[in-house]
């Protein structure tokens, strides 16, 4: 009789494993999803589509500690599409605050600033750019604060 009952706890144990593997593959495809719709790769995702991808993602807590910096710096460029500049700007300095060594978020930021005519925090962050990745210079030198005119920005960040 014990042998019967081991066998059907066995038996229950695998069906709550597959049940499991295939709950937790949904999850995991869910979230994907999610993430690359904030991430919007081919940038044919609408802005209120990006911001509502990535404060999904962020609120959810799908990434954790300085992983998260893109889902602010995407988010941050689709508010700033849209012309919310107070969202952008707060967006822009919680990426900067997540990865403190990332020379495109400082960029980016810099770019946002200029675009406000704020060109002493423009400066200060294509200054930060440039002690933290000096091959930028050129990149600064070549496009400038113009975003509209220049090719080499994005307005995306891309993920590690």
């Amino acid at each position: 009789m014990r042998e019967v009952g081991l066998d059907a706890d066995v038996k229950d144990l695998r069906g709550f494993y597959i049940q499991s593997a295939i709950c937790e593959h949904q999850l995991n495809w869910e979230k994907h999803i999610v993430i690359e719709a904030c991430i919007n790769r081919n940038g044919n995702t609408a802005p209120p589509r990006v911001i509502q991808a990535c404060t999904k993602s962020l609120d959810r807590k799908i990434l954790q500690g300085n992983e998260r910096f893109f889902l602010f710096a995407n988010r941050a460029a689709a508010y700033f599409a849209q012309g919310d500049k107070q969202h952008a700007l707060g967006d822009y300095n919680e990426a900067v605050k997540s990865a403190p060594r990332n020379a495109d978020l400082y960029y980016n930021r810099g770019v946002f600033y200029a675009a406000q005519s704020d060109d002493d925090a423009a400066l200060r962050d294509f200054d930060t750019v440039i002690g933290i990745n000096s091959k930028l210079v050129r990149k600064l030198l070549r496009c400038g604060a113009n975003e509209a005119t220049c090719p080499c920005v994005s307005t995306t960040t891309k993920v590690p």
